[in-house]
């Protein structure tokens, strides 16, 4: 995947979606590298997503000047904490494909990693990204469930496999 393939992913996204998923990856890196850094890797996985939430409902509360964010715009809040999480992973992606490797083959491994068999983490990500190229929008979901659930087998909860399915899905979609 080339550098404009990965902006043209971000292309979806609002300017303010996009500064706080920099912020998310500032306080992912520091977080991964303090009070983290002995958490199971299946943690870092989810880090963006959950941070993301939280900076979004704290920055929309303060646009607003209202606990609405959290009460009857909670869906809103959700959609666009999941998008910060969705960017601030693309960021990652990006960074680790292009600045810190120097590799130019994207992958999802670094996502993928402390979920799926270190030995499987590369073929389940070129299958995700295949295979979310073939298919519609719609259908991305129920094949990256699919995927997981076959790469991963047991070691997730039903609530890890969804939110992972759907951060991965939301992913994939965007780099489409």
């Amino acid at each position: 995947m080339t550098a404009m393939q990965f902006l043209k992913a971000l292309e979806q996204y609002g300017a303010d979606i996009l500064l706080l998923a920099a912020g998310v990856c500032l306080i992912t890196a520091l977080l991964k590298k303090t009070v983290l850094k002995n958490c199971p890797n299946k943690v870092y996985v989810f880090l963006p997503f959950l941070i993301g939430i939280v900076l979004y409902a704290a920055y929309r509360a303060i646009v607003t000047w209202s606990a609405l964010p959290f009460t009857e715009g909670i869906a809103a809040t959700l959609e666009g904490g999941l998008g910060c999480g969705s960017a601030a992973t693309v960021y990652y992606i990006f960074y680790e494909q292009f600045i810190r490797k120097g590799k130019t083959k994207l992958s999802l491994s670094p996502i993928l990693g402390g979920i799926v068999p270190e030995e499987k983490c590369e073929e389940a990500s070129d299958e995700l990204l295949a295979g979310a190229k073939e298919r519609p929008e719609e259908e991305i979901g129920v094949f990256v469930k699919e995927t997981i659930i076959r790469y991963a087998g047991e070691s997730l909860t039903d609530a890890e496999l969804e939110a992972l399915v759907r951060a991965l899905s939301t992913l994939l979609t965007a780099l489409k």
